[in-house]
């Protein structure tokens, strides 16, 4: 018995092991937002600003919230304060039909621009504030190959005010993600996400170490999510140095879909979470924040 609770002590931090070495990040704190707003929830997209108090987020019931939040002494998320909340209009500036509300990505350029990619109707939208009418910046039927309900999953835009897009599926197990590109108004999809394990992507930001911090997740149905944050350098058309810096045990965070990365004191890297509830009462929104010190 006692050579068998060796082994079996063994298999169990082995086990253990890659959420231990492998994640470099080290949790703040986590808070679970409720609001009474109406269609409360799905929140897929993510901004926080660089000091860490103003955000919104979005939701692919296709509305919007914005606010602040509040900290305590140690910095870790107390409260929200919820400034607007409304539905993310139509190109004709009314609410959207149902197949048009699915908003998953969120990025804001520096010049203030709100830009938000949709799956099941696939498409990148851009305003000017959330109060006109989007614009479109591609052909209508640009990305209509991608799968249904696995469109465009994250969105991030770089210091260069370059516009990224990921979808959640790349087709196979073994297939690399593509990273479409948005430069001198050309679509390009030379760039590949290498593809680990069966994590699907559900965010992306570009940190202010230039890097690109990539938000995944898996499902089990016998004991819910794992989550995993990987980055990487892109240097034209070359996607590099890969770095495994958030695995968490299954279970252990609900659906987190959207990240916004910012410097922290002492130079750390801050990444902040929010998690998608499915509009589920087993399910509850979180935001989550982690601390990479380099």
């Amino acid at each position: 018995m006692h050579n068998r609770a060796q082994r079996l002590i063994a298999i169990f931090l082995i086990c253990l092991w890659p959420t231990i070495a492998l994640s470099g990040a080290e949790e703040i704190g986590r808070f679970r937002w409720e609001a009474e707003i109406e269609g409360f929830g799905g929140y897929s997209g993510l901004w926080v600003a660089p000091d860490g108090g103003a955000f919104m987020t979005i939701s692919d019931r296709g509305t919007y919230v914005k606010g602040r939040f509040q900290r305590d002494r140690q910095g870790r998320i107390s409260g929200v304060e919820v400034t607007e909340a409304e539905t993310i209009p139509d190109k004709v500036g009314n609410d959207p039909e149902s197949f048009l509300r699915d908003a998953e990505g969120l990025a804001i350029r520096s010049d203030g621009d709100i830009f938000i990619s949709y799956e099941s109707h696939h498409r990148v939208w851009a305003f000017d504030t959330m109060q006109t009418k989007p614009r479109d910046i591609h052909k209508w039927n640009r990305f209509w190959h991608l799968q249904q309900n696995s469109g465009m999953e994250a969105l991030a835009i770089d210091a260069e005010d370059v516009i990224y897009t990921i979808p959640e599926r790349s087709g196979r197990w073994t297939r690399p993600f593509p990273i479409y590109r948005l430069a001198n108004g050309t679509w390009d999809e030379r760039l590949k996400l290498p593809r680990r394990e069966k994590f699907l992507v559900s965010g992306a930001d570009f940190g202010p170490d230039g890097r690109l911090y990539v938000l995944e997740r898996e499902f089990l149905w016998y004991g819910g999510f794992k989550t995993r944050v990987r980055s990487f350098v892109i240097t034209g058309d070359t996607v590099s140095d890969e770095r495994e810096e958030l695995r968490t045990r299954l279970g252990d965070l609900d659906n987190m879909e959207g990240i916004s990365v910012r410097s922290g004191p002492d130079g750390q890297i801050i990444m902040t979470l929010v998690s998608d509830d499915n509009f589920n009462v087993f399910q509850s929104t979180w935001f989550v924040e982690y601390r990479i010190t380099p």
